[in-house]
C-alpha cells in the first residue's frame, strides 16, 4: 500500500482531514511525495472524486511527473484531476468558460510575441525603442499582471515620466489582446481572477466543485496567484494542503 512507505510525519500530512494544512519542508524531504499520497489517499480512501481535486506545481517537468505518479497510483482518474501549473489551471478554466460563450478559439502569447506586440503598439504611440527598451516595458507589464493590476490601476499609480509612458503602453496592449483575442501568461492568472470577481454563480460553482487544492512550492506564489487560489478555495471550508521549502519538515494546521 502506497501509505506503508511514508515516515510518520508525512503520513499524517498525508491522511490529515479537512481544513488548511502547511507543510514546511527542506530539499529532498518528499514534499512532493506527500501531495501524491495525498491525492491518492483522497480519490482511494476518502471516495473524493478526482474532478473536485486542484493539484498545482510551478513547471510542466513537475506536473508531469506528479501525474505519472498519480496515474501509478490511482490510474486513468489521474486524468481528471485538475493537475498542472497555475497557468495551465487557469487556462482550462478560461477555456471551459469561453466555450461555453464563444466559437473562436483562445490564442495565448508566449514571451517572443508578446514583445512583438510591445514593439507595435509603442510604435503607434511614437515611442522610442532607444529611450525606452521594449523589453524593459515588457517586464514591467509582467510584474503588473503578476500583482493583479491592470491598465487603469496602473495609470492611476504612475507617478513618473517612465511609469506614465508604461501605462500608456500597457492601456494600448490589453485594448490590442482583448481585440485580437488573445491572452499572454499573466492573463491566465488574471483573467480567471476577474472573471470570478464579476459572477458570483460562476464563483460559486467553482468553489463548489474544488473539495481539496494542493499547492506545492507555495512559497513561490506571487500575488496573482494568492489571490486565484484563495478564490478557488472559498476559504476555510476547503482542505488547502501547502508545501514549501524550508529547513525543517513540520505539519502545521490553521485557518485560511
Amino acid at each position: 500500500m502506497f501509505l506503508n512507505s511514508l515516515n510518520p510525519v508525512q503520513l499524517s500530512a498525508a491522511t490529515f482531514g479537512d481544513g488548511p494544512l502547511l507543510i514546511l519542508a527542506g530539499a529532498g524531504s518528499g514534499k512532493t511525495k506527500v501531495l501524491v499520497s495525498r491525492v491518492a489517499y483522497l480519490v482511494l480512501k476518502k471516495g473524493v472524486r478526482p474532478e473536485h481535486i486542484v493539484a498545482v506545481t510551478f513547471t510542466n517537468k513537475a506536473a508531469d511527473e506528479m501525474r505519472k505518479r498519480l496515474n501509478e497510483l490511482i490510474g486513468d482518474k489521474a486524468n481528471k484531476l485538475w493537475l498542472g501549473t497555475f497557468h495551465s489551471i487557469g487556462l482550462r478554466l478560461l477555456r471551459i468558460e469561453r466555450n461555453a460563450g464563444s466559437e473562436t478559439p483562445l490564442t495565448v502569447y508566449n514571451d517572443d510575441t508578446q514583445l512583438s506586440l510591445v514593439k507595435q503598439v509603442m510604435s503607434e504611440l511614437n515611442i522610442n525603442e532607444k529611450a525606452f527598451a521594449p523589453k524593459v516595458i515588457q517586464h514591467r507589464i509582467n510584474c503588473a499582471k503578476n500583482e493583479n493590476i491592470g491598465p487603469e490601476e496602473f495609470s492611476l499609480d504612475a507617478t513618473d515620466f517612465f511609469s506614465e509612458r508604461v501605462a500608456k503602453v500597457y492601456t494600448r496592449y490589453q485594448e490590442s489582446l482583448l481585440k485580437m483575442g488573445c491572452m499572454d501568461f499573466g492573463d491566465l492568472i488574471c483573467g480567471p481572477i476577474k472573471l470570478l470577481q464579476n459572477n458570483a454563480s460562476l464563483l460559486a460553482k467553482y468553489q463548489s466543485r474544488f473539495s481539496h487544492l494542493l499547492v506545492d512550492e507555495y512559497q513561490d506564489t506571487n500575488k496573482a496567484q494568492y489571490i486565484l487560489t484563495q478564490m478557488l478555495s472559498g476559504g476555510a471550508k476547503t482542505s488547502l494542503p501547502w508545501a514549501t521549502r524550508t529547513s525543517q519538515f513540520t505539519v502545521g494546521e490553521g485557518r485560511a
